[in-house]
């Protein structure tokens, strides 16, 4: 019998690439990275760690209640020993698409649970994470709000952020007359226009029609710099993207955005309010401010791939900040025309970003040009919109919405069309008017500015009133321009000239003196070579500062010191007594004796004194007249 024999060489060596297999493959595994989910206090509070200002944990998604960030279970160590609740939730395949959905009840109209469509990573009451197989995009869209995760670290937000500019003091001309130059049948032609394409999902050839629609929008209004961007590899409607240079700082740029794709959960997707809506209004502000300059840079972006998980917003917001593009803020307009029949909502702002102080800009500029229009602080119960990336990747951005308080019943059907969905134009109107005002106020018109401080002294003087002004501009200013026009009474305008007055910018005029009591409205106008105007006020000539001249002093007597002059009777006095004299009066019943006090004395004249205590008719004027001349 024959023995059997182990023979090590063989045995051994295939012992040992099985080994060196699972060792391979046990660090394919620990290579690829780690979701991790990390609970927040505001979306703001991760830009404040200095972790994130590295590219080891850069956020993937920032959400107003949590954060996921791609990372290393040295991530993990790190943003716990930062105090954060961080919690893996599952590493990266390369087969899968990773999603935020929205789980609200009120959105979903039933069907197959999320895990037939891959792993659900992390769920809550109205939000889940899920690992999504092929094709977990197009069957999910519609029927639930979806934000896609980016598969690779975004970079870092940068270490020091801008704070928003001040909050104007007062209301800035040219941007009050962008803002009623808002126009609610401009709104409603540029949203029939975009019905009319008809299904505008993503894929859709109503939305790649509706693509090039917008582009020649753009173009027609004089805007040289227009193009499409191409974020993914398949057939996808482009962004559009139409850029008006600023001409003092030209690197600092303000976004105004809005998706133009649609979807619905059944049928063909005409998408009025969502979001025809906001694309016409940043339409309406191309058509407005695109032959007018401005000193910072304005970009006009309608993004295309948002209702399938924000992929065009995304790629435009990383592609800018991998190329460092300085933006400010971007304004995104997103549902703006619904409201229930018979009730009267606000305009909701909602974020901010990693500057929130750019919100607070908002609620105290918007009221300078739209006092009756009511805003309130929103807050999304789910889903987000186009801001969520520029957030994502770093920059301040404000998310404009219909009353978040009405849900839009028609949202994602089929019947999201201008009358049933879009159907309060002037609501339209003024939430547009609000984008306008914002935006116009960050990138700043390029125009002739006046400073002035209005006349405060009405006392009238024997030389004239002193104008002074600081007026800038940057062309020179046409001297024939210069004027301060007013008026008296209401009277014919008049006009004198405004001249150097020896001073950098300074200007002076003098109004000649006006008769007591005169009330003075003026306003001051000036333009530049290159025809920029202003006025001060800004609302001139509809609204003027005024004043009224005073009572001038012409002569004083305290009655204490030397008589000046003062002359007891005239012509034609036949009193017999209570003449008029000088001196301290007595107390009576009638006149206590100190109504003539005062801090000087108690000197006066009067009409004779009467005996101490006695009785009203005791001492009157009886038998005539009596007077008394200064």
């Amino acid at each position: 019998m024959e023995r059997l024999r182990f023979r090590p060489g063989v045995g051994w060596g295939l012992l040992g690439v099985l080994l060196l297999l699972g060792v391979g493959f046990a660090r394919a595994e620990s290579d690829r990275p780690v979701l991790i989910r990390v609970p927040l206090e505001g979306p703001d509070q991760l830009y404040r760690v200095p972790l994130f200002t590295s590219a080891n944990a850069a956020p993937a998604r920032i959400l107003e209640e949590s954060a996921l960030v791609w990372g290393t279970e040295e991530t993990t160590v790190a943003l716990r020993d930062a105090g954060f609740e961080a919690e893996p939730i599952g590493r990266k395949r390369a087969d899968r698409t990773y999603l935020i959905v929205s789980t609200d009840p009120r959105a979903d109209p039933g069907g197959a649970p999320l895990s037939a469509f891959g792993e659900v990573l992390w769920r809550s009451a109205n939000t889940a994470v899920l690992a999504g197989m092929s094709g977990a995009v197009d069957s999910l869209a519609g029927r639930f709000d979806l934000i896609a995760i980016p598969e690779r670290s975004i970079p870092a937000a940068p270490e020091t952020k801008r704070t928003a500019p001040a909050a104007p003091a007062q209301v800035d001309s040219a941007v009050f007359h962008f803002v009623h130059g808002v126009d609610a049948d401009s709104l409603r032609r540029t949203a029939q226009d975009l019905e009319e394409f008809g299904d505008r999902r993503s894929d859709a050839g109503g939305c790649h029609d509706a693509g090039e629609y917008l582009l020649e929008r753009f173009r027609r209004f004089g805007i040289d710099d227009v193009t499409r961007f191409d974020y993914a590899p398949w057939s996808w409607c482009d962004n559009v993207v139409a850029v008006q240079p600023g001409l003092i700082a030209p690197g600092q740029i303000v976004v105004i955005c809005g998706h133009y794709d649609s979807i619905s959960r059944a049928g063909p997707a005409p998408g009025a309010d969502d979001n025809a809506s906001g694309t016409a209004g940043v339409v309406e502000a191309a058509r407005l401010f695109a032959r007018h300059e401005f000193e910072a840079t304005i970009v006009y972006l309608a993004f295309g791939g948002e209702e399938q998980g924000l992929y065009g917003s995304e790629a435009w917001a990383s592609h800018a900040r991998e190329q460092g593009l300085d933006i400010r803020a971007a304004i995104n307009l997103d549902m703006l025309g619904y409201l229930p029949p018979g009730t009267s909502g606000d305009l909701d702002l909602i974020g901010g970003g990693p500057r929130p102080d750019l919100r607070e800009l908002a609620f105290a500029t918007i009221p300078l040009y739209l006092p009756d229009h009511p805003l309130d602080h929103g807050f999304l119960s789910s889903g987000s919109s186009d801001h969520q990336s520029f957030w994502d990747n770093g920059y301040p951005a404000l998310f404009l919405h219909e009353d978040t308080g009405y849900r839009n019943p028609f949202y994602h059907t089929s019947n999201d069309r201008i009358g049933p969905s879009l159907n309060d134009f002037d609501f339209l109107r003024r939430n547009v008017q609000a984008a306008v005002a914002l935006v116009a106020t960050l990138a700043r018109p390029l125009r002739v500015r006046i400073t002035h401080e209005p006349i405060d002294d009405p006392s009238l003087r024997a030389r004239s009133y002193r104008i002074a002004a600081r007026i800038e501009s940057v062309a020179p200013l046409w001297e024939d321009s210069l004027f301060v026009h007013y008026s008296v009474d209401a009277g014919p305008d008049r006009r004198v000239p405004l001249r150097p007055s020896g001073g950098a910018m300074r200007y002076e005029a003098e109004l000649p003196p006006q008769p007591a009591g005169s009330i003075v409205a003026y306003h001051l106008y000036a333009q530049d070579v290159e025809g920029r105007t202003a006025f001060d006020p800004p609302l001139a000539p509809a609204e003027r500062n005024r004043f009224r001249v005073g009572l001038a002093t012409r002569f004083y007597d305290d009655f204490e010191g030397e008589d000046p002059g003062w002359i007891v009777g005239a012509a034609g006095d036949d009193a017999t007594s209570g003449i008029w004299e000088r001196g301290v009066p007595v107390g009576t019943g009638p006149q206590p004796s100190t109504d003539a006090q005062s801090p000087t004395g108690g000197t006066c004249f009067f009409t004779a004194n009467g005996p101490p205590g006695g009785d009203a008719g005791a001492a009157d004027v009886d038998g005539g007249r009596t007077s008394l001349t200064s």
